[in-house]
């Protein structure tokens, strides 16, 4: 079975589907949900191949696509990140040929951002109206006292909220002991097992109460306070509001003289406060992780101290008053499927204040604050995500203005610092020769900037550093540790690595996959820019080349001055090739001796050069053109060349041929760093 896996170079559509692919990707870029951007996928490749295409979300779909084709099917994988990695296209029939497998891996490669796009959007209002029907439960928990009024509603709330496979598991008796395979493997089922196991578990309360006229009045505070922080996690976006409900919830039921909300930024060990409420603004803190928050932070378990010892806090640690001693702590963890984000704790300035309940009813107040926390950083990353394309797209359009490689690396820089927020950015364009040298570089926040990129002091690619790694492998390359964070991308023209593309921060931070679509994307452009620029370069060089050409051949049948023609040739000629000096040599007595010379690298060599002995000799024996990179490496100079001082590193020479067909002379041009010549 073909999975349908391309290298990068496969993901170029091919020629004869252009059409067919422009027309797709537009329908796809127009696609609004996850469903109709699937669905639009399906339909191009079915169109594309003549065959039934089946799109799946997840591995029972892709299960069931198998079966009804009878195992004859190529996959092809939708997406690659961690909420996409299960999606995929199910081509039922026999193996498609290679053109249209390689234009429908190019189409699925443009649909992996918008398939995370819209994955995104519709988790965050999942979660939203997730939050709205638990705060039904509760209601209903807290409002109905009749066993059976509470099942009927709780009944009723199912049939209208989950799947009716789902809705089935949440009215039985019990949960799993009623889960068949089948049912256990249904995608409806999967997609509401979050709401499913609150259900059940809200059932089970149901037929633990006894139809008594009055409830346990600190029960039913505690389950009230829980209720109108699930409503306000589920119906407000301002954190500032759902704070002060939980502040206020809290207040009611807890003797608490001080509420702490504190986050754990990833990679780190120290929480930081986003709420106190003595102080009743949000505001941000360090607040260290003393044993006990260190131990709810690892166990994911609620916890008391009854009587705080002596040295627990130093007052600059404390939050609330810090000219009282704090004598009694109640907190838990903010969990988020079931990973920990944050502690919520309460204090009291009096010993033995807490129980075991209060601690329980913390844990549950801190999971709602956790889901609610988590959408608004959803919502945030979808916000920036949105400002960081519009930005983006700015770049591109700015990228259009010049052609000038010095100016579109220092606009890519400069454009890209403030959307990113990164300490260091460096735009970098290589000279493909063997080793790549460093043409020009623009950076921003430039302190370190050679070291990290790993650029040498003669403007070489260190090759043990990221960026000759990154034109060597012409894959992204990415750092991530404690003291350091770095990404750098290739920028690509024509299958040639024609520069790179660093991001680094001097702490630790984790680079999402928006963040590499987004740096992808801009890679692209600029790589673009940059090729555009150097066959402008090109170009206006070579006009420039056959025009002085010219110059010099009219001058050359124009003049009968021999001295004025050669002083001509020799200072065009280092203009023409872009290098530093020219010579002409001529045999005599067994030796090449100088006629001509222009540059001061050219006096490095020695007066006489002999004609048997030496590199330049070959081209008098043998009459043909000469190119040496770098003659201090070059076998034969080599050693000569690095003792003897000589200047010259690229070296270019033609024989200089009568009308007899002899060697007279030698014409050469001469480089101060290693070059290579092209044909």
């Amino acid at each position: 079975m073909n999975h349908g896996q391309t290298s990068r170079n496969d993901r170029l559509p091919i020629p004869g589907h252009l059409a067919w692919f422009a027309t797709h990707s537009a329908a796809i870029s127009a696609s609004a949900t996850t469903q109709e951007l699937l669905d639009a996928a399906a339909g191009a490749v079915a169109e594309l191949t003549g065959l039934r295409v089946i799109a799946c979300r997840n591995d029972t779909e892709r299960d069931l696509a198998l079966r009804e084709a009878s195992g004859i099917a190529q996959l092809f994988a939708v997406g690659a990140g961690a909420d996409t990695e299960n999606s995929v296209l199910v081509v039922c029939g026999p193996e498609i040929p290679v053109d249209q497998a390689g234009a429908v891996s190019a189409l699925l490669f443009i649909v992996e951002p918008h398939l995370q796009h819209t994955l995104e959007i519709e988790h965050s209002e999942r979660l939203e109206w997730e939050e709205s029907v638990i705060a039904k439960l509760f209601e209903l928990l807290v409002s109905t006292g009749d066993p059976e009024g509470l099942q009927a509603g709780i009944t009723q709330l199912a049939k209208e909220t989950l799947s009716p496979a789902a809705a089935s598991i949440a009215v039985s008796a019990t949960y799993a002991d009623t889960m068949g395979p089948d049912e256990r493997q249904s995608s409806a089922v999967v997609a509401d097992t979050r709401l499913l196991e609150r259900f059940v578990h809200t059932l089970h309360l149901s037929r633990n109460i006894n139809p008594v006229p009055r409830v346990d009045p600190t029960v039913a505070l505690h389950l009230d306070a829980l209720s109108d922080v699930t409503l306000a996690a589920a119906s407000t976006h301002d954190l500032r509001e759902l704070y002060q409900a939980v502040r206020a919830a809290i207040t009611r039921v807890l003797p608490a003289d001080a509420l702490l909300i504190a986050m754990i930024p990833a990679g780190e060990d120290e929480a930081v406060t986003v709420f106190r409420s003595e102080l009743e603004t949000p505001y941000f803190d360090r607040t260290p992780l003393v044993p006990p928050f260190q131990m709810a932070m690892r166990f994911g378990r609620p916890f008391i101290i009854d009587e705080i010892p002596e040295n627990l806090f130093s007052p600059e640690h404390r939050f609330g008053d810090p000219t009282r001693k704090v004598r009694s702590l109640a907190g838990a963890p903010l969990v988020s499927n079931d990973r920990v984000t944050g502690l919520l704790v309460a204090q009291c300035y009096e010993p033995n204040a807490y129980t075991i309940e209060h601690a329980n009813l913390l844990l549950d107040i801190g999971r709602s604050i956790a889901v609610a926390l988590e959408r608004a950083d959803l919502l945030d990353d979808l916000r920036a995500q949105s400002e960081r394309e519009t930005a983006l797209r700015t770049v591109a359009e700015r990228l259009t203005t010049t052609l000038n490689t010095r100016e579109l690396l220092k606009i890519a820089v400069a454009e890209t610092a403030p959307i990113l927020d990164h300490c260091l950015i460096a735009a970098i364009s290589i000279d493909a020769a063997t080793p790549p040298a460093v043409t020009h570089i623009a950076a921003h926040g430039t302190d370190g900037v050679m070291d990290i990129v790993g650029i040498t002091a003669n403007s070489q690619l260190d090759p043990c550093g990221i960026a000759a790694q990154v034109a060597k492998t012409q894959e992204v390359a990415v750092i991530e540790d404690r003291d350091r964070s770095i990404v750098a991308l290739p920028l690509l023209a024509e299958s040639v690595c024609i520069g790179t593309f660093v991001i680094a921060r001097r702490k630790a931070h984790v680079f999402s996959g928006n963040d590499l679509a987004l740096l992808g994307t801009l890679c692209g452009t600029l790589a673009s820019a940059l090729r555009n620029a150097e066959l402008y370069t090109n170009r206006s060089q070579h006009e420039r080349d056959l025009l002085e050409v010219q110059r010099v051949s009219q001058l050359v049948s124009s003049s009968l001055n021999p001295e004025a023609i050669l002083k001509e040739i020799i200072t065009s000629l280092p203009q023409l090739f872009d290098s530093e000096g020219c010579s002409v040599r001529m045999v005599e007595d067994g030796d090449l001796i100088p006629l001509a010379e222009y540059g001061a690298i050219v006096s490095t060599f020695a007066p006489r050069i002999p004609i048997a002995s030496s590199l330049a000799g070959t081209i008098i024996r043998d009459k043909r053109v000469l190119a040496v990179n770098d003659l201090h490496t070059h076998p034969v100079t080599g050693e000569n060349a690095r003792g003897a001082g000589i200047a010259v590193r690229g070296w270019l020479a033609a024989p200089m041929i009568d009308a007899d067909g002899a060697a007279i002379g030698i014409l050469s041009i001469h480089s101060d760093h290693p070059r290579q010549w092209s044909e």
